[in-house]
């Protein structure tokens, strides 16, 4: 699966994904085993949605509204 998403989605967002194994192996725990669920994993598991959704999310238009002009030779 990994690899066919490298191929599908590109590398930065696949790696991006991997910040949501340690909150789903937390959520897993809690759900299976009673795990506790503390301050600082639940704080863990919003950075690391945060910080997935900042790397996947699509990119914003260059400030100053489009592409870039070209060089002229001189």
């Amino acid at each position: 699966m990994y690899w066919y998403l490298l191929r599908r989605i590109g590398v930065t967002r696949v790696n991006s994904l991997m910040f949501l194994v340690p909150p789903a192996t937390a959520l897993w725990g809690a759900a299976m085993f009673g795990e506790p669920l503390g301050v600082a994993t639940i704080t863990g598991i919003v950075v690391a949605l945060a910080a997935t959704w900042l790397a996947t999310r699509a990119p914003t238009p260059a400030a100053g509204g489009g592409e870039p002009r070209p060089r002229h030779a001189t």
